[in-house]
């Protein structure tokens, strides 16, 4: 007989004291060894064989003994191969069709119908034991939730000390604050993940904290002190961390069914101020219910600038000095779009002039390529010369191809068009900027800036986006070369 040797270590059974599969493949090659025992494959699976077909290696096993690689299985105890009755039928059935004809452990061997019976008992013997250790397990579970013990690793926030859970003193504080912060209605899940990671909160493993989480924080109603288990609440032993007001209106504001009224003020320029001492970003809130104020949120606990508060109208005209930079000449810059203008326009016409230039050469090369072949047939030229010629023909047609296909096609009106919106536009930033209401002012931050940093309520660094990157200062001087550099840049 021709024998798979089967080791099984199931992943649930890990920390316990149980043979690894080194050590039954050991035992396993040792006693084939002994007994002389033809071995074809060592098959090693670290899979629990509560439920059936679930073990990839060991279906691919039953299959290759299917095919007649092999007729007989050596395992170190029968538990090893299945714990399910489903798969022991299969086995069963393999052996009346005579495709299995031997299961051998190292004390016993069955080799006939009649002789599995006892193998048909351990397999109901090692189901049941799974059956009534389940049951015993989620008996025991029911038991502690009565009594209000936690059955289960603790939530974030908290760690486990038997029989219940307690405050995390590193992570209680930021779940509170961040329920403390939600209640409020000023701020979004994502607001919340990036005040928090500033602040310094992170997972147990040290990771950063993302919005899905938050929003797992403030849907879990443990941390008002009560356990949910399969949608049942219990009664627990552990301190909430907030009180279930707290929590209730976290969830109405979730759901959008806040019971408050809405707030339709959105701190317009959160995102785009950074403190120049920390690093850190500003937020925002309100008080009074009514004025906005903006301070660092000193996330690193390293500066005091989170003690001076910013009114909004006060970030609003800092903000505006920043476009002050914008306030072109109206007449240079019409000068400059001129030149610019006729320079593309010229720009175009060379390159259109290029492009029927190469394209007539492509077409000329191809008939040369054509016309050397027919030499070929008609016996004018040697082999080796059509070899030859034929080689620096094409040669010459795969660079003309790619140049014209890397001549990049100018649309000389639509770029004007962007230039003429985007001069118009740099020419009145900050008469439209302080003219406009809220949404037109987001709208040109959007497009104009990234951050800019402050110390106190002096501006220390700004980061313009493209192509106002360019334009910056650009009335600082008259030199119109100066300008058509910062003009060159495509504003698409």
């Amino acid at each position: 007989m021709k024998y798979f040797i089967y080791c099984r270590k199931s992943s649930e059974e890990e920390g316990k004291q149980l043979q690894s599969l080194e050590t039954q493949e050991r035992i396993l090659v040792d006693f084939a060894r002994l007994h002389d025992l033809v071995v074809i494959d060592i098959i090693k699976e670290k899979k629990s064989a509560k439920m059936e077909y679930q073990r990839a290696k060991f279906t691919a096993m039953l299959k290759r003994i299917d095919k007649g690689e092999a007729d007989a299985i050596l395992v170190v105890d029968t538990d090893r191969l299945t714990r399910n009755l489903i798969e022991g039928a299969t086995l069963l059935n393999m052996f009346a069709g005579g495709k299995l004809k031997e299961i051998r452990t190292r004390n016993i061997v069955y080799s006939s119908l009649e002789s599995l019976s006892s193998f048909v008992d351990k397999i109901a013997s090692a189901t049941k034991y799974s059956r009534d250790l389940q049951i015993k397990v989620l008996d025991g579970n029911a038991s502690k939730l009565l009594k209000g013990e936690y059955p289960s690793n603790a939530p974030i926030g908290y760690v486990n000390k038997l029989p219940t859970i307690v405050f995390d003193p590193l992570r209680a504080p930021y779940v509170k604050e961040i329920f403390n912060l939600y209640k409020t209605e000023d701020y979004s899940l994502k607001d919340l993940a990036n005040i928090m990671y500033e602040k310094g909160f992170r997972s147990v493993n040290g990771n950063r904290v993302h919005k899905s989480t938050m929003n797992r924080i403030l849907r879990n109603p443990e941390y008002y002190g009560v356990i949910r288990r399969k949608g049942v609440l219990y009664k627990s032993q552990h301190e909430g961390l907030v009180d279930k007001a707290t929590f209730d209106l976290c969830q109405e504001i979730l759901s959008g069914n806040s019971p408050k009224r809405k707030r339709t003020h959105n701190f317009l320029y959160r995102g785009y101020v950074i403190c120049a001492i920390c690093g850190c970003q500003y937020t925002a809130s309100l008080k009074k219910g009514i004025y906005s104020y903006y301070y660092c949120t000193n996330g690193k606990g390293v500066c005091n600038q989170h003690h001076n508060y910013l009114p909004q109208d006060k970030v609003k005209s800092i903000t505006a000095k920043l476009l002050e930079g914008f306030a072109l000449d109206k007449d240079l810059a019409n000068l400059s779009y001129e030149g610019y203008a006729k320079d593309l326009r010229m720009q175009h016409g060379t390159t259109d002039t290029m492009r029927e230039i190469m394209s007539n050469k492509i077409t000329c090369t191809k008939k040369s390529l054509s016309s050397l072949l027919d030499l070929l047939l008609a016996h004018k030229i040697s082999q080796e010369r059509y070899d030859e010629k034929n080689k620096e023909l094409e040669d010459e047609l795969v660079i003309l191809e790619t140049q014209l296909k890397n001549l990049k096609p100018i649309d000389t009106e639509s770029t004007l068009e962007l230039v003429e919106k985007f001069k118009s536009d740099a020419c009145d930033l900050p008469e439209i900027f302080l003219g406009g209401d809220d949404i037109v002012k987001a709208d040109l931050l959007k497009g104009i800036l990234w951050n800019f940093t402050l110390k106190g309520e002096i501006i220390q660094s700004v980061q313009y986006k493209k192509p106002y990157v360019y334009a910056e200062n650009l009335n600082k001087t008259s030199d119109l070369a100066t300008w058509r550099r910062g003009g060159d840049s495509n504003p698409r």
